[in-house]
């Protein structure tokens, strides 16, 4: 009996927990608090219907510079400043500060994208791509979105040194907190279950 109800009650405060830091998280971006400075790789019709959603809802916490592609006169310079090619993401990324690249439609080569999005600087970003086929990713459920456009996912970047550090104190510290504020009522549950 002790072991579920210390069981239930883990199983509540984590719970608790996420929907506590994704409502923190979701109130940072709504009030672009929490930005975070993305490039699209790609001119085209999709690439301008990106940074329109993303300029109107900033719930989803992405906050577009530019666009780079290899093709002149593109589509979403109606919307957002062609900062370069796409072999100038490299640069781009460290003068710009940018750490999402989110790859959408436009006029370059795969292999060439793969070269760029490889490069040391490239790989310090979050790295979001907008599938070739949207209408048939739209059918499989999988992935995330922005506005009806599905958006996968290709990798993470590990948190540098600094960061890492800021990352696990604030672990320790919200763990120590939310300890010392149950051990009471632990205390009185296992104290009634004996």
């Amino acid at each position: 009996a002790t072991f579920l109800v210390n069981a239930a009650m883990a199983v509540g405060l984590v719970v608790a927990g996420r929907v506590a830091t994704g409502r923190l998280a979701a109130a940072g971006r709504c009030r672009r608090l929490v930005q975070h400075r993305t490039v699209l790789i790609g001119g085209g019709a999709i690439s301008a219907e990106l940074a329109q959603i993303l300029r109107t809802h900033p719930r989803y916490g992405l906050h577009v510079v530019g666009f780079v592609d290899d093709a002149v006169g593109c589509v979403a310079q109606a919307v957002l400043p062609q900062l370069g090619r796409l072999a100038d993401l490299e640069r781009l990324v460290g003068h710009t500060a940018v750490d999402v690249v989110l790859i959408a439609d436009g006029d370059f080569a795969e292999r060439d994208l793969l070269d760029v999005v490889r490069t040391p600087a490239a790989r310090e970003c979050d790295l979001l791509v907008v599938p070739r086929l949207p209408d048939f990713a739209m059918q499989t459920g999988l992935g995330d979105h922005i506005g009806s456009i599905p958006v996968y996912r290709i990798r993470t970047p590990t948190l540098p040194g600094p960061a890492r550090l800021v990352k696990r104190a604030f672990d320790v510290v919200a763990s120590g907190v939310a300890l010392v504020a149950i051990a009471p009522r632990i205390g009185v549950l296992l104290h009634l279950s004996s």
